[in-house]
Order: C-alpha cells, then structure tokens, then sequence
C-alpha cells in the first residue's frame, strides 16, 4: 500500500508540473455561449500585461469579448470563427504576429468548440521570438503620443502609409519614426492581404 501511495503521489506531482508547464507556455482564454470571457489561464493575464493590458481575472470574466476588440473587419473575422466552431464543429489554426518592443514575435492561434459546455476556447502559443533593437511605436509605456493616427494591422503589424501596407521595421525607417519623439497614436485594423488570407481560410474549414 505505502508503494501504490507513493506511486500515485508521484503521478499526481508529474501531471500537476505538467499542467503547470501547458499553463505558462500557452495563453488560454474561453467565452461562453453569449460571448462573454468566462475562463483565462494565469498565463493569458501576465501576457497581457507584458503586452501594455494590465487587467486583473476580476475584471475580464463576463466582459463581452467582442467589445475588446475595436476594429469592426476584425470582429467580424472573428464572429466568422466562433460560428464556424460552435455550429459546424470547425476547428481553426491560424498564425499571427504579436510583437513586442524589441521582439518580432510569431504566433500561432486554434480555436476549439466544447459541445457539453457550448464554451470556444482559445488557445495561444508563441512560436517564434526574435530579439531586435526596440521600437517605441508599439511600447506602451511611451506616453508621449501625438493627435495623429496611424493605422496597423493587428494580424501582422504592418502599418498603412497613404496608399500602401508597409512591413512595421520597414515603415518606422521610411517614416522616421524616432525612439525619442513625440509618436502618433496607433488605430489597429487588418491589412487586406491578413484579411484575404483569413477569409480564405475560413471557407476552407
């Protein structure tokens, strides 16, 4: 008996440092059947702080997920995929970039549908993670921001400059775009080739 004891506490620690290990490397967050944010992971929260969000479990459960995200092309992209989820049971993978200062950082997003539930879940993960010099246009803790807007795509974070998408390293030499200036306000949105390539995706599912 102490033997089985014994062998089963030591399940129990492996699954618990497993669990914990899936915890810190993917950043989880559900809504449920109204759309509202009903779970995220400690994960999910430190991420969002990392990335200039600082909100609390607290805060965040029950909030409407849509009313977070302000570009209207991006809502709908993303009502796109909770419908396809929960009423057809199409799961979705895509990739996305989501940078921070001195990193160029690719992810990867799925999306599942829990049928018992009737809660999706969202699941991220980073797969890559470059480190660069900084760019204070997308630092959030650089307060110094002007009444100007620039547009930038939230699914690759290329930057619109009159006429034409510019890759983000790209667009802050071409604009000139200083560490110690006074820097325009960012509007996120999606860039057609993001948005042509997530509608394609979506009929393929």
């Amino acid at each position: 008996m102490v033997l089985a004891d014994t062998l089963a506490t030591l399940e129990c620690s492996i699954m618990n440092d497993l669990s914990q290990q899936q915890d810190t490397h993917e950043f989880i967050h559900t809504i449920d059947n109204k759309g509202r944010i009903c779970f995220v992971n400690h994960a999910w929260i430190n991420f969002a702080a990392e990335n200039g969000w600082s909100v609390s479990t607290e805060e965040i459960i029950g909030s409407n997920l849509m009313a977070n995200i302000v570009d209207p092309e991006t809502r709908h992209i993303y009502n796109l995929l909770i419908n396809r989820a929960r009423e057809e049971g199409q799961n979705a993978r895509f990739d996305y970039r989501c940078d921070s200062p001195d990193c160029h950082r690719l992810m990867e997003m799925r999306i599942y549908h829990n049928q018992d539930s009737d809660e999706v879940e969202f699941r991220s993960r980073i797969i890559s993670s470059v480190k660069r010099e900084p760019i204070a246009l997308i630092d959030p803790t650089h307060k110094h921001r002007s009444d100007e807007i620039l547009k930038m795509c939230s699914w690759c974070k290329s930057v619109w400059d009159e006429n034409t998408w510019i890759e983000l390293e790209r667009a802050v030499k071409q604009l000139g775009i200083m560490t110690d200036q006074v820097l325009p306000r960012i509007s996120h949105g999606i860039c057609n080739e993001c948005s042509n390539r997530m509608t394609r995706m979506i009929e393929n599912l």
